[in-house]
């Protein structure tokens, strides 16, 4: 299975989310483990709906946007030194 992961990277964490997958997000300390971390998170998204039957959504090019917009969203506030180090990432 295929699905699209987006990845927005800080100066100590690499986080990402899949937006197919509502809740699955994860992070990583470099590139490789956060890709490593979401094949993981994204095995057990799908074994832990699989008992609800309830199925990835249809990755459409609204709701891929929706969530590289919030990445890139995160990515300026990172930038600009605006971002609440408090709040979640994804």
């Amino acid at each position: 299975m295929r699905v699209t992961v987006v990845l927005v990277p800080d100066p100590e964490w690499v986080a990402v989310s899949v937006p197919a997958m509502p809740g699955c997000v994860t992070q990583g300390r470099s590139r490789d483990e956060a890709i490593a971390n979401a094949r993981e998170a994204i095995a057990l998204w799908l074994e832990g709906e699989a008992g609800d039957e309830r199925d990835p959504l249809p990755e459409t090019p609204a709701l891929i946007a929706e969530d590289v917009s919030e990445a890139l969203k995160i990515i300026d506030e990172d930038a600009r030194g605006r971002r609440d180090p408090r709040k979640p990432r994804l």
